[in-house]
Formats: C-alpha cells, structure tokens, sequence
C-alpha cells in the first residue's frame, strides 16, 4: 500500500514562458527523487492573478501531498514567477534556501508563441498578433480585457520580455548560487545535457533518462466558443459548487484543440520587436555573461 506524505517545495521553475519549461518539469517530474504538481500553480504571484489561484498557503501547500516513495525533493513551475514584481519575495520569505531555475528565451520568438498560447486558453481573444501587441497600452487601463482573463498583466507582452529587467529583481532578493538560468536553444540542442545540469543544480543524482519527448507543441483552438463554454463549466463548479465531474473540462479542452506549424513573424513585426527588446537584452547580456547577439539579429 503506497502512503501519502507531505513534502515541501523547495525549488521553483520560475519562467519565462513558453521557454521550455513545461518540457523540463515533466521530465523532472519522471525522477524516483522528485516531485512537482502536475499543473502550474501560480500561487506567489499574487500581483498576476487576480484572483489569486490558492486562497490559502495550506491550500497550496496541499498540493505537494506525493505518493512515490523515494521522493526526496519538491518543486513547482510557475511561468508567471519571473515576471511577478513580488512573487520571488514571497518565495525568498517562505523558503529563503530555495533554488530557482529561469529557462531564456529570445523575447521576440517568446511573446510571439505566448499569444498563441494565450488564444488557446482564452485569456487573448485578438487573433492578430500585432494588433494584440498594439492594444497593451489600452489594456494597461483596464480596457479591452477578455472576459476569461483572470491576470490582464500577462497581456502586457512588451513587460513579460524583460528578463534583465526582471532577472535584475531576483538578484536583488536572493544569492546567484540559488539560481540556474538555462537557455531555450540550449535545451532544445542538446536537452539531455540541460537535464543532467539541472539535477547537479538540484543536487539529485542521474535517473540515466535518454527519451526527451515533445512536450506542450503549438496548438489552436478548434471551438472558441466551445473554450468559453469550458470555462463557464469550470466557473460554476467551483463558484457555486455544481457538481460537474472534474475530468470533463480537460477532455472537452483535448477535443477543442490541435497542433499547427505555428504562422511566421512578418519581418517588419520581428524587427520591431528587436527594437523594443534591444536594450533589455543587453542588459541581460551583462547579467548572464551570454552573447546574444543573436537575439539582436534583424531582418
């Protein structure tokens, strides 16, 4: 008989989105030593979410309750983390030990591949990419929010870009031997050698794993309004305690969805974004020690 037992989280993937981290959780997630809930939880960015997904630190703490028996270490992903202004204080005042991993992305390609993202979860209903990029300033006073959006500051895609703004932040909160910053082009090269460092960073020995499969491809939605009905589902279950069975909605969100080659960027949007980011990435550029001169390259 397999006993459940209560571990608490002490490292923390902290985004940036869509930079590989769902792909490095659940490959770590496969490790006998660790543990880490199956879903983002999101629970210290309070200044994202609104609300915020846990009511309570018990309730989130409830969600480490593990069941493998050699589990040793305990984390979580959360992409929002990074971009929070105050979630890694939280943290730092929970656990001021913990460990933090970034995954880095090219911020262009980055804030291109999150509004495809958010399109599929409904928290971005403007298709165009670049009128979705054009609205942030009218977003940023509470207007043109989607009705499913519980956190209207992850449509701020010029701020979630910032990594040297926001890698800034943490450094000023905790130690740089707490945290391991990985690079998308990295991981996506040469993903088995990113694991094995991640697991010296967490100090956990090789599970010897080869098999990386794809994790978390572009997809689209076939139904938006088969989305909204998904979330007005998911409202009414927990809002007014309809008993709905828990594994409808992510069967629903399956069947509403498939993968597509994701469309190019118009090189006029690319260089633009360059130009919005450029500062920034050299600020990361000092930071981290990388060239990314790459990231700079326009069309």
């Amino acid at each position: 008989m397999v006993t459940s037992r209560y571990v608490v989280p002490s490292f923390f993937i902290i985004g940036a989105p869509k930079s590989g981290t769902t792909a490095l959780a659940n490959y770590l997630s496969d490790h006998p030593s660790l543990f880490l809930p199956k879903n983002e939880c999101n629970y210290f960015c309070f200044d994202v979410y609104n609300p915020p997904r846990y009511s309570s630190l018990d309730e989130y703490l409830g969600l480490f309750t593990c069941e493998k028996p050699y589990v040793t270490v305990a984390g979580e992903k959360s992409v929002w983390y990074l971009y929070s202004t105050e979630a890694v204080s939280h943290i730092h005042t929970f656990n001021p030990e913990a460990k933090y991993i970034v995954m880095l992305r090219n911020p262009t390609d980055m804030v291109y591949s999150l509004h495809s993202q958010l399109l599929v979860t409904r928290a971005e209903t403007e298709s165009s990419f670049e009128r979705a990029w054009g609205l942030q300033t009218t977003r940023q006073q509470g207007k043109e929010i989607p009705p499913h959006n519980k956190g209207a500051k992850r449509l701020f895609y010029g701020s979630v870009g910032l990594y040297g703004e926001q890698l800034s932040r943490v450094y000023n909160t905790v130690r740089r031997k707490q945290v391991l910053i990985l690079f998308f082009e990295d991981f996506a090269t040469n993903t088995h050698n990113v694991y094995e460092e991640t697991l010296r960073f967490l100090g956990i020995e090789s599970d010897e794993r080869e098999y990386f499969p794809t994790i978390n491809p572009n997809e689209r939605l076939r139904s938006p309004l088969l989305s909204d009905v998904i979330h007005t589902l998911r409202h009414l279950r927990s809002a007014l305690g309809i008993r709905i069975p828990p594994g409808i909605s992510p069967v629903l969100k399956r069947l509403n969805t498939y993968p597509v080659a994701r469309k190019p960027m118009h090189p006029h949007t690319r260089n633009n974004l360059i130009d919005y980011f450029k500062d920034d990435i050299r600020l990361l550029q000092d930071i981290t020690g990388r060239n990314l001169s790459q990231w700079l390259k326009k069309y």
